[in-house]
């Protein structure tokens, strides 16, 4: 008749057509069982259906609403990406409540950062498009908007085998995202680490030339191709040089030139191709030598 049994004994169990956490399960005092710490994750309609052994079942309908923001979460994980350009499949970071619902109302800013340690050793002069320690580069910070943030240009410029990147928002629990690697990308610009200095005409210069291949994030190239060396005569003589005009990299990636002589006397520059890319030496100034020979400077007649 649906009138409360009051000496009823026994437990009632509880299911859900979505996960239920908390006790599960209550005992039966005074005909009624209590549960205190029942909830679901996921948003929207949902019944609960009570049972107990031998009694007939009854549901009841819950409307589980999204809650207000709690942590972040990758939306999918980062691709490998080229040193120096904008990562081929940027990061989307969803702002969640404590459900892991999305919060579409939510206008939370969200930062990313490298997480890595600095390098041992930087040279500034041989990598000018690197720093001190590897940076995340683009608009690295941007409010959601519809509970997402949509990142668009992040890059790194410094090749790696491993980096990861953290994304934070205050007051929430932060994402960290899977290991990613940033490869080598092709050639872009030519550097002369090492410049050359004069010498005295027809002897080798003190200090030769050496240069090496970057791809847009200042990493080293090690190609198998060949760099040409020219030489750029500023006082528009004949001047001609000696040695070694082209050679391939190292195994370090450095085109180091060893044996180069300029004939005569003047300022001139070198300048240095790799396929399309060129660059230019500083100015260097080859003096005149010691008396080494005798030469004629009017035939008699």
């Amino acid at each position: 008749g649906g009138n409360l049994v009051s000496t009823s004994t026994g437990t009632v169990g509880v299911s859900g057509s979505a996960t239920v956490f908390g006790t599960d399960s209550a005992s039966i005092v005074s005909g009624v069982a209590n549960f205190t710490d029942l909830g679901m994750n996921l948003a929207g309609s949902h019944s609960l259906v009570f049972t107990s052994s031998g009694l007939v079942p009854t549901s009841a309908v819950v409307n589980v609403t999204v809650g207000p923001p709690a942590g972040l979460e990758l939306a999918y994980g980062l691709a490998p990406a080229q040193a120096g350009t904008p990562f081929g499949l940027q990061p989307s970071v969803r702002v969640l409540d404590r459900g892991g619902n999305l919060v579409p109302t939510a206008v939370n800013l969200v930062s990313a950062s490298v997480v890595e340690t600095p390098r041992v050793s930087w040279d500034p002069v041989q990598f000018p498009a690197q720093s001190a320690a590897v940076q995340l580069l683009g608009n690295t910070s941007l409010t959601a908007m519809g509970g997402v943030a949509n990142f668009s240009n992040l890059r790194i410029n410094e090749a790696r085998a491993n980096y990861r990147i953290m994304f934070v928002s205050a007051g929430l629990v932060p994402v960290l995202s899977e290991f990613f690697p940033v490869v080598v990308g092709p050639l872009a610009s030519l550097a002369v680490t090492r410049q050359p200095t004069g010498s005295t005409g027809g002897i080798a210069l003190a200090v030769q030339p050496q240069v090496v291949a970057l791809d847009l994030g200042g990493n080293i190239l090690n190609t198998s191709a060949n760099l040409y060396a020219e030489l750029i005569d500023s006082n528009n003589r004949s001047a001609v040089f000696f040695g070694q005009s082209s050679l391939v990299a190292n195994a370090s990636g450095y085109h180091t030139f060893t044996n180069l002589v300029v004939n005569l006397a003047g300022n001139y520059t070198w300048r240095f191709r790799l396929s399309s890319i060129n660059t230019s030496s500083s100015v260097f100034t080859v003096s005149v030598g010691p008396a080494a020979a005798l030469a004629i400077g009017q035939q008699p007649s």
